[in-house]
């Protein structure tokens, strides 16, 4: 029967993980029984009709329907595999199914190549249309025309005109649509990629799960407690500080970035205010020869704190570009052990947002207020004495 809302079934396609090369669907073929949507509650709601009666095959994919539920049986033991005997009656075999089913063939496709599928037609879309981009396509109500969403065309039917469509960014006359968001998901999002290589089937357990807890062994043998299985990995945060810490060369890689980070900072906040008051020594004739021309003090000041500006902030440009290239540089060895083996999980570098907007704020206010404290020297200097200071 037909799906409800709000369940809506834009595209169907098959995959095989056990494809070869770069193939990631081998030519060969599926024969469905039945589809059915099984929901939260555990109804079941059968829509095989609906994907293969209604839906366009495309890319290759053709259905033949009413073939003999027999017909895979048949197939499978037309040449009997090893280790298999035939069974008296095909109807007892797992792949024998009563009544007919639908046979589905599809091509060898790569994943550079479009995905063989089924697809809902979507119906044109109803557009309101604003009076300008109307008059400007020369459209009126009632006419069709291909409709450019998204970097697709789209056919749509004008049905409406509205005088002015405000946005939250432009209030202006410009033209602009309004459309049924399922409408149009279903012309951009109607042709299927390929999907990662993974389960495709429902799961009786969960694949992964994150636990946020204090007591890390007590909840760890509650979960493991509550699974069929035992799991194939247990990963905790105490247990990977501590086998990061028992390994002294990556300790000895961190001792150094932060020992190196902190001596890098002391030494560009030192280099930037050193360069600061020697661009006041130095310069300070040349400001005198400006006040002298006839510039006022914020002039004077002006100039100097961009100069000032943009040197530093090509320094902090540089420095930001060094210190990434650095950290890229040196996560591969502090991903490996001692033994050469790859740590898992892998290593992250992190710093908390708190920590770093402190620094930021704190580095930025000694720059702007350095830059501020030289200007306003150079700038309240009377020109007699900065014209009467000799460069040594």
């Amino acid at each position: 029967g037909p799906l409800a809302e709000p369940v809506s079934l834009q595209s169907i396609w098959f995959e095989r993980s056990d494809s070869i090369g770069s193939n990631r669907l081998n030519a060969g073929s599926v024969m469905v029984d039945d589809l059915v949507l099984v929901d939260a509650d555990g109804s079941e709601t059968p829509f095989e009709s609906e994907v293969f009666d209604t839906m366009t095959p495309r890319i290759g994919i053709t259905a033949d329907r009413g073939v003999s539920g027999q017909r895979a049986a048949e197939g499978y033991y037309s040449t009997v595999p090893e280790g298999e005997v035939v069974p008296d009656d095909l109807r007892t075999s797992p792949l024998s199914r009563d009544g007919s089913v639908t046979w589905i063939r599809f091509p060898t496709r790569s994943r550079l190549q479009a995905t063989p599928h089924f697809r809902t037609d979507p119906e044109w879309m109803n557009v309101i249309l604003d009076r300008e981009a109307a008059s400007i396509a020369g459209l009126d109500v009632g006419e069709t025309t291909q409709f450019s969403v998204g970097g697709q065309l789209i056919p749509g039917t004008v049905v409406s005109f509205v005088d002015r469509v405000p946005t939250m960014n432009d209030n202006t006359r410009e033209g602009r649509m309004i459309v049924d968001l399922g409408a149009i998901n279903a012309w951009l999002n109607g042709t299927p990629t390929w999907s990662l290589n993974t389960n495709l089937a429902r799961l009786a357990t969960p694949d992964e799960l994150w636990v946020a807890t204090d007591d890390t062994d007590s909840a760890t043998r509650v979960v493991v407690s509550q699974l069929d299985d035992e799991p194939d990995l247990v990963v905790t945060l105490a247990s990977q500080q501590a086998d990061f810490s028992s390994r002294p060369v990556q300790v000895g890689l961190v001792a150094i970035l932060f020992v190196g980070a902190f001596t890098g900072i002391v030494l560009a906040l030192a280099g930037v205010t050193g360069y600061v008051l020697l661009a006041v020594s130095r310069r300070a004739r040349e400001m005198g020869v400006l006040r002298a021309l006839g510039f006022g003090r914020s002039g004077v000041a002006t100039t100097f704190a961009v100069e000032q500006l943009v040197v530093l902030g090509l320094g902090a440009f540089i420095g930001v570009v060094s210190g990434v290239l650095l950290m890229w540089v040196m996560l591969p060895f502090l991903q490996l052990g001692e033994t050469a083996k790859e740590i898992d999980p892998p290593v992250l570098l992190t710093v908390p947002r708190s920590l770093l907007a402190i620094y930021v704020v704190v580095v930025g206010s000694l720059l702007i207020v350095s830059v501020i404290w030289a200007t306003r020297r150079v700038s309240v200097r009377r020109m007699s004495e900065v014209l009467r200071e000799v460069e040594r």
